[in-house]
C-alpha cells in the first residue's frame, strides 16, 4: 500500500512540476540569448531579433495599440523581455518606448499629409496610439520643432501656396 502512495505521490509530482514547467517556459525563447555569442552587437541573433522587431513594427503597427507593452512584443518576437529592452538599449540607443513613440509621430506625420493637412489634433494623438496629448505634444515636438497645430497650419499654408503656383 505505501508503494502505490509512493507511486501516486510521483505522478502527481511529476505533473505539478510539468505544468510549472510549461508556466516558467511557455514562451520559447530563441536559442542561446544570454550566451556570450549573443552578448556581442554582431551576432546572427541579435542582429535576426533587431531585423524581426523592425518588420513588426513596419508590418502589424503595433504602436496603435495605446497599452502596447515592452512583454507584448518580447513575446511575438517570443524573446525574453531584458533581452529586448537590452537590445533597444544598446544597438538602438534609445528606450523601448522612445523606439514606440517615433514610430506614433511617423505614423501621425503619414496622417496629416494623408487628411491634407485637416486632421484634428484631438484625433491625431489617438489614432496614432498615444494615450496622452501632453506625450504627444512632447514627442512632436522634439520630432518636428513645433507642435501639431503649428505643424499643420504652416504645411497648409505650403500646401495653398504650392496649388496656386500650380493652378489648382
Amino acid at each position: 500500500h505505501r508503494n502505490e502512495e509512493n507511486i501516486i505521490f510521483m505522478k502527481k509530482t511529476h505533473s505539478l512540476f510539468d505544468k510549472i514547467e510549461a508556466l516558467i517556459f511557455r514562451l520559447p525563447l530563441k536559442a542561446c540569448q544570454m550566451s556570450k555569442e549573443c552578448k556581442t552587437r554582431d551576432s546572427p541573433l541579435r542582429k535576426e531579433v533587431k531585423e524581426d522587431l523592425y518588420k513588426y513594427f513596419e508590418s502589424s503597427k503595433p504602436y496603435l495599440n495605446p497599452k502596447l507593452s515592452l512583454a507584448d512584443v518580447a513575446c511575438t518576437l517570443k524573446v525574453n523581455p531584458t533581452y529586448l529592452s537590452r537590445l533597444i538599449n544598446n544597438e538602438l540607443d534609445m528606450h523601448f518606448y522612445s523606439f514606440v513613440n517615433q514610430y506614433r509621430i511617423g505614423y501621425a506625420l503619414s496622417l496629416i499629409r494623408q487628411s491634407d493637412y485637416k486632421i484634428k489634433v484631438s484625433t491625431l494623438y489617438t489614432t496614432a496610439g498615444f494615450k496622452s496629448r501632453s506625450v504627444f505634444y512632447k514627442q512632436f515636438q522634439e520630432k518636428t520643432g513645433c507642435t501639431p497645430k503649428e505643424y499643420i497650419r504652416k504645411n497648409s499654408l505650403h500646401k495653398i501656396h504650392e496649388d496656386e503656383k500650380e493652378g489648382i
